[in-house]
Parts: structure tokens; sequence; C-alpha cells
């Protein structure tokens, strides 16, 4: 595909290839500083807000044919992360974080998104080189930045920097309840079974947590209340597969019992 127009692949629905990706963006900084029309992009940015996705991509990609900026790029990537398409928006990510003449604040953002989808991925040290290049203390000191961190902690095996992450949020918002859910998942890899179902209790209405409790009741020993449990969320069919598969995570370490808790590849 190197013989490729640059811009080929721009026309097909299909994840934008690095090189070709490199090759465009070099002149994404210059282009930023012009005032073009961006109505494509525009149009992009609609579809997105209103979650159609495929359409964004269509309308991204025919910006970045046109007139390339960087918005374009990274309303690109966000519609793949918005798909779990995690792969594709790393390329991209990887990518902007390559070019010239970025503000370190501008830099040290890309890099984060970067990580976080090298975490989604599974892909840890990869994350973690990342995290540690990037220098705006802003950035990995934000929500976002203490989740990727968790997360790839998590991956690590490394238990008390994950916990730490997750807890220093939740100090700062006690009601966030995807954080309190991550938390209590990185307890549950590391066998820290009372105090995961603790959290869990803390949130009697989110479903996620139930499930994830009778995932760790199976853990406990506690089978008979961990199916009842399920069974009220998923029917009977549905609570046998997951006593199976918390059955299934007794037995394997805690970086392989995170990639699965954390649904990461």
């Amino acid at each position: 595909s190197d013989g490729y127009h640059m811009y080929r692949i721009l026309y097909k629905n299909l994840p934008i290839n690095l090189v070709f990706s490199l090759l465009i963006l070099t002149s994404c900084t210059q282009s930023t500083k012009l005032n073009n029309d961006v109505s494509l992009e525009n149009l992009g940015n609609k579809a997105y807000e209103r979650q159609d996705y495929e359409t964004a991509q269509t309308y991204y990609k025919q910006a970045l044919q046109s007139k390339p900026t960087i918005s374009a790029y990274e309303g690109l990537a966000q519609t793949y992360e918005a798909q779990n398409s995690w792969k594709e928006a790393v390329e991209i990510w990887t990518a902007i974080s390559k070019i010239d003449n970025l503000t370190n604040l501008q830099l040290d953002k890309f890099k984060l998104k970067a990580a976080k989808n090298h975490a989604r991925l599974g892909n840890a040290s990869q994350a973690r080189n990342y995290l540690n290049n990037i220098n705006t203390n802003s950035i990995l000191d934000s929500r976002e930045g203490k989740l990727v961190s968790g997360l790839t902690s998590v991956l690590e095996g490394r238990e008390t920097h994950a916990i730490n992450s997750f807890q220093d949020i939740l100090t700062q918002t006690p009601e966030d309840q995807s954080v309190k859910i991550n938390l209590a998942l990185t307890y549950l890899v590391f066998d820290k079974l009372d105090t995961a179902i603790a959290l869990f209790n803390e949130m009697p209405n989110n479903q996620v947590a139930k499930l994830n409790k009778s995932i760790a009741l199976v853990l406990k020993g506690k089978e008979k209340e961990a199916l009842a449990l399920a069974t009220a969320l998923q029917g009977e069919n549905g609570a046998k597969k997951t006593i199976q598969y918390a059955r299934d995570l007794k037995n394997i370490p805690p970086t392989s019992r995170a990639r699965h808790l954390f649904g990461v590849k």
C-alpha cells in the first residue's frame, strides 16, 4: 500500500494508516493557521454530538482530504474511541503527537490520549512510556490522567499505585460511580474481596456494580448468593455464564484477571 496516494485511505471507511497520517500531518500546523472553510469538519462535529459516529467519520475524512487540520484528526480519533476502536484511535493520536511546533500543553494532551488507547488495548508498557513523557502536571493530575495511570498500573500488577490513582479522583468527586467501580475492580483483581464488595454495595442501583459484586461473591466462595444476584440481573442462562466466568478468574494471575475485568483486549 506504500505506493498509494497518501489520501486514498481517506476515501474508505477504514483506519488511517499511520504512515499516511504522518505524511498528511506534516502540513497540519500550517493549515490550521489559515482561515479555511471548515464546514465539513463542522458537519463531523455535529454528527459526533448526536452520536452518529460513522457519519462523523465520513465528514472528518472528507475534511482531512480537503484541508487537513489537527482538530479534524482529533475529531476522527474521538469517533473511534466512542466505538471502542482503540487500535484505530491510537494510530491517530500517535501520529498527532509527532507533529512539529506543538505547544507543550498540546503535545502532552495528545500523549495522554495515546496512553489511554494503548492501555485500553492492554499495551501497558507503551501506555507507561507515554505517561512517563508527560511533563504537564495539570494533565497528569486530571481525572483522565489519573484514570489512565490507574488502568495502566492495574495491567502492570502495581496494586498500590492503581488504588491510589483511583482514590485520588474519589477524594475530589466521591460520588463518581465509574471511578468507584474501577477502584472496586482493582480490589477484586488483587483479591481484596471484602473491600470490593463493600464498594459495590455503595452503588445499590448500579447494574454494573451488582454484576461485578456477583463475580466477587464467587471468588469469595459464596456461589449460592452470587447465583441469586446474577439471576435477578440476567436471568438463569445469563447467570450461569457469569458464575462460570467468575470461576475461571479464580486461578489466573492478577495481570490476566485485570485484562478480563477491565475488558481490555
